[in-house]
């Protein structure tokens, strides 16, 4: 889904009900997300686990 906000590339944007990132045009809410070896999550439990800080960047 893309969201009505703006973000760099990369750049994760969690909110209290969503996890956005940003791509050259506009931000995407990500729904599920699997880190290498872990089970699919919530992107919200993701982000709420892994202390994702404003504005941090995905590799």
């Amino acid at each position: 889904m893309v969201a009505d906000r703006t973000a760099a590339p990369g750049e994760l944007v969690v909110e209290r009900r969503r996890v956005l990132v940003g791509t050259g045009t506009s931000a995407v809410e990500l729904g599920e997300v699997q880190a290498a070896g872990k089970k699919r999550m919530a992107a919200t439990d993701w982000a709420r686990g892994t202390r994702i800080e404003q504005g941090e960047r995905l590799k």
